[in-house]
């Protein structure tokens, strides 16, 4: 069931209904926390006094995101109708809509916008149900305007399916590390060099980890690292290996380069304890760094709206660390689609203002909140990179010009992704994994002998990594056997 409050030129819409299709949003999207959408709904509903005026055509769009990101919105939707007198934007905001299932029980209940961002992970899915309308004419019509020849490595690539294009990248991130200096200056390190390691990070991570008060307990850890596919394929590919062929047809994960990566986690997991477990964080990575419960996280640049409310703090952003086999980042973009669904005079529409949005006025503005990079390198440079801070917003542009990577999506893709973060976040907690326990407490290395418990419960990298090939490409196999 959706609610949903509609007003002239806003509306809310919100949806508690999963679809079984096994389908969720990335952990590091779902920022929304309750206090925000009851902030959000409230300045919504306060915009219902104004009247449509007759004569205009109104376009529904719809998108999620945190309270600051908001106002981005609405200061596009006011230079859209300032260009575009005849047209009402309409607002949207959809908690969870980054979820295909989200958007397709909107789909169903005839409540879908005509036009909504969508995530790139669940764009293939949704394009191979017909609920995405093709793009390629669009494209070729107004090639010229767009300028896609300047976008960023990656961006058109995020939203190819079967050859076809399915929407429009706005706006992109890979990770970095983020640092909070004044735990550095603490403990007497130096910055990270710019071409540091993943060995680096460990033993920085370990000299940061501290138990304040004498009690027995660490305060403040060197590092967070959740131990799901979306963050911890930076170090797998900087250790050689990948989860998926490049044909994108088979789970390749049962690799000696694997089992390397996540002994690296071991490592700093548990003999050397420098990194938090999940269990022990309990708090956003933001939060988590000026509390001074971490040192250094892994983050998109999302994260710096919220960093830049605080003042009087150190901190900046890095590379990520190379390892072996290199150093890579991950890809994600943000896109714009159209519903397939929709008359034929709101797709034009929707395609209009998806022009505006790629605009580089737009994208400026885009850049200049800092939620991620504009999808051209010169508007980047031009608005997110910002001469008046001490922090290297280049960085992030450096990154995905150098060794950003897309994470191989495909049908079935969030699938196995689930049961390969399931199998992963076992390994990670001492709760489920009588190995990791055994590490932690000292017996390295674990002695299978020596425990007597559910064999199940005994995850080694070698078991882990050659029980996430097994299952993973199960989970392959009966998603393309039954064909949805």
């Amino acid at each position: 069931m959706t609610d949903r409050v509609n007003c002239n030129d806003c509306s809310s819409a919100g949806c508690s209904d999963s679809l079984a299709f096994g389908i969720h949003s990335p952990p590091e999207k779902n920022r929304i926390t309750g206090w925000a959408v009851l902030m959000m709904a409230a300045i919504f509903l306060a915009g219902c006094g104004e009247n449509q005026r007759p004569g205009k055509e109104i376009l529904r769009y719809s998108f999620w995101g945190g309270y600051l990101e908001m106002g981005l919105w609405k200061q596009l939707k006011q230079t859209f109708e300032e260009k575009n007198p005849d047209v009402t934007i309409k607002l949207e905001y959809a908690p969870g809509s980054d979820s295909p299932a989200s958007l397709v029980t909107r789909m169903l209940a005839r409540s879908a916008a005509e036009c909504m961002m969508i995530d790139d992970d669940g764009l293939p899915w949704l394009a191979s149900k017909g609920y995405l309308e093709p793009l390629d004419d669009y494209i070729a019509r107004d090639a010229a305007e767009l300028g896609i020849e300047e976008f960023l490595p990656t961006a058109m690539e995020s939203v190819e399916y079967e050859k076809q294009r399915w929407a429009m990248p706005w706006d992109g991130f890979c990770e970095m590390i983020y640092v909070n200096l004044g735990l550095f200056e603490q403990a007497g390190i130096p910055e990270p060099a710019q071409e540091w390691t993943w060995d680096d990070f460990a033993r920085i991570a370990h000299q940061l980890t501290r138990d304040l008060d004498g009690d027995g307990v660490i305060d403040q850890y060197g590092a967070f690292l959740p131990m799901n596919t979306h963050h911890h394929q930076k170090v797998l590919w900087s250790f050689g290996a990948s989860w998926m062929d490049p044909e994108k047809k088979r789970i390749t994960i049962g690799t000696p380069e694997a089992v390397k990566a996540l002994d690296w986690y071991a490592n700093i997991l548990f003999r050397n304890k420098g990194a938090a477990l999940q269990a022990e964080a309990g708090m956003g990575e933001e939060v988590m760094l000026f509390t001074n419960r971490v040192g250094m996280v892994a983050c998109p640049a999302y994260i710096m709206i919220n960093l830049r409310q605080m003042e009087n703090r150190k901190w900046d952003v890095y590379h990520i660390p190379k390892g072996p086999a290199g150093r890579a980042a991950r890809v994600s973009w943000d896109c714009i689609a159209i519903f397939s669904k929709a008359p034929q005079k709101k797709k034009e529409l929707a395609w209009r203002w998806i022009r505006h949005i790629l605009s580089s006025e737009s994208q400026r503005l885009i850049g200049a909140s800092s939620r991620a990079l504009p999808v051209r390198e010169a508007d980047a440079r031009a608005s997110f990179i910002r001469p008046d801070t001490p922090q290297h917003e280049e960085r992030f542009l450096e990154a995905m010009l150098e060794y950003g990577r897309l994470t191989p999506i495909t049908l079935s893709s969030v699938s196995w992704r689930q049961e390969a973060d399931f199998i992963w976040s076992r390994f990670g907690s001492e709760a489920t994994n009588d190995w990791a326990l055994a590490l932690r407490n000292g017996e390295d290395p674990p002695d299978r002998s020596r425990h007597h418990g559910d064999p199940s419960r005994w995850l080694s990298p070698e078991e882990t990594i050659a029980l996430c090939q097994e299952r993973c490409q199960r989970v392959v196999d009966d998603f393309n056997r039954r064909g949805y």
